[in-house]
């Protein structure tokens, strides 16, 4: 498989993630196990070549314990009471 095949299904896989949670890179990357420093390239690009990509909110991460971003692609961000 060339590089470039490998990289279009990879973000492919970043993009259905996120399309169904909310979460961060690191918890893409161990959800999905492509490594997050892949992961990192593929969201820029997602956020350069389309709109549905949103940075949601910051916080602790989960795995992590530390400050992080998380994403999502879900429609519907906010919870109605």
């Amino acid at each position: 498989m060339k590089a470039n095949e490998i990289q279009t299904k990879q973000i492919s896989k970043v993009n259905q993630y996120f399309a169904k949670h909310t979460g961060t890179m690191l918890m893409c990357s161990y959800a999905i196990g492509i490594e997050r420093a892949s992961i990192c390239r593929y969201v820029r690009t997602i956020e350069k070549t389309s709109n549905n990509l949103k940075r949601i909110k910051k916080g602790i991460c989960p795995i992590s314990k530390h400050r992080a971003t998380f994403f999502s692609i879900q429609s519907s961000q906010l919870t109605l009471f």
